[in-house]
């Protein structure tokens, strides 16, 4: 053998075990570690929290210990878990305080470095985030910091959760069917249609559901899949069209942009005819009023309050509204909207009993808005709101602070709350 072929062998074993020592994970300059436990996540769920983190593969493992941090407080040694555990549990956590985490990895003979922080806010909701052109069903944080669960649909279109069973309604525009799914996302119902789902609403109280079809028909059905009834519209409704179920007034509040106006229609027995309010310019989403029954409306000229008695009133004339939200205790309606359609932007409510009044939680420095979701409470518990461009869904508090973000989320969303 040539002397420089040894040499070159005796270099690349040196090199070898060299970078063998690195891959200690207690040691700083492991380019993966950097000395400190990794991939550290959590999952919220009401008041309580399940950290995870990757494990430490190494020798004389004693324990992982745990740091918490609560409001503006530093953080401070809490608890610890076995070595043989990368999940530490909590519960009975305040709702909407802020609690900070950090892991520490400790053997016989040392100790890691204290991994990065991550934060998370308890809350009583999380967030079902529907992602059509996506192609995928998550599940949100109360605080808009983590996304818990994902699974991927061919197109997911509309949500609704079933107050009673808590089983989630899943409308599947191309695959024709509506999917029933229990909070691990199994399917545990579905019920085939003749055509794609637009939008639907769900009756929990008389186990019932309402699918508007891109075949221009409107149908009930039981939640067993068998029909109830099918009623012709006489107009093609488009993606835009959307419906919601009205509890007080037992009705289906329908838009269309197409004829650009609202249709109220009795779920006990639609062939007596339709209600249509008329020259609504297009009519977008819609929420049905949880306090007196009655409708808001999304237009390119503002938000139309239809009340249970016919009566029309408009708001916020000068913005081409986005998208509304209406608070379930409050009654409130928020909104997002723009002047011009696509400048001068605007995120506020107007209080359910002077609509006059309005509240601004965000001007132009917050733009794109689209899609909103008000979070319930007996105060507002703030908003979810998605930008498009930077495809983000953000989480404010009521006064404007935003509290997290989460990426990859496309220009039409269905929401349902947890």
């Amino acid at each position: 053998m040539k002397p420089a072929s040894l040499l070159s062998i005796i270099l690349i074993i040196l090199c070898s075990c060299e970078d063998r020592e690195r891959l200690n994970p207690l040691d700083p300059k492991n380019s993966i570690t950097e000395g400190a436990p990794t991939g550290l996540k959590i999952f919220t769920r009401v008041d309580s929290i399940a950290l995870r983190w990757n494990p430490f593969n190494i020798d004389n493992m004693v324990e992982y210990q745990i740091y918490r941090g609560a409001g503006r407080d530093e953080l401070f040694k809490h608890a610890s878990v076995p070595a043989d555990s990368v999940v530490f549990r909590e519960t009975e956590l305040d709702f909407e305080e802020s609690y900070f985490y950090a892991v520490q990895a400790l053997t016989e003979f040392s100790q890691s470095s204290i991994s990065k922080t991550v934060t998370t806010m308890p809350g009583p909701h999380t967030l079902w985030v529907a992602d059509m052109y996506n192609f995928f069903l998550r599940n949100i944080s109360f605080d808009g910091s983590w996304g818990q669960k994902i699974m991927e649909f061919i197109s997911p279109r509309s949500l609704a959760l079933d107050s009673k069973t808590k089983i989630l309604w899943l409308g599947e525009y191309f695959e024709k069917s509506l999917l029933g799914l229990d909070q691990q996302m199994a399917i545990v119902n579905r019920i085939d249609l003749p055509d794609s789902p637009i939008d639907f609403a769900l009756d929990s109280l008389n186990r019932r559901l309402f699918v508007l079809l891109e075949d221009s028909s409107l149908r009930s059905y039981n939640m067993d899949g068998s029909i109830i009834w099918n009623y012709q519209l006489g107009f093609n409704p488009n993606l835009s069209s959307e419906l919601v179920y009205d509890v007080i007034t037992g009705s289906i509040w329908l838009s269309s942009n197409v004829i650009n106006a609202v249709l109220k229609i009795a779920a006990a027995d639609p062939e007596a005819g339709a209600d249509i309010f008329s020259l609504i310019p297009n009519p977008g989403p819609l929420e049905a009023d949880p306090v007196n029954g009655g409708v808001w409306v999304s237009t390119e000229t503002g938000i139309v309050r239809i009340k249970a008695s016919g009566e029309m009133n408009w708001y916020k004339q000068e913005l081409f509204i986005h998208d509304i939200s209406i608070h379930p205790q409050s009654g409130d309606c928020y909104y997002t909207g723009s002047r011009e359609r696509f400048s001068n932007w605007e995120t506020g409510y107007l209080t359910y009993s002077n609509p006059e009044v309005h509240q601004i939680i965000l001007d132009n420095d917050v733009d794109q808005l689209y899609n909103i979701q008000v979070m319930p409470g007996i105060n507002s518990t703030g908003i979810f709101a998605q930008q498009a461009f930077t495809w983000k869904l953000l989480r404010f508090t009521e006064k404007g602070e935003k509290v997290g973000e989460l990426d990859n989320f496309n220009s039409r969303l269905d929401f349902a709350l947890d």
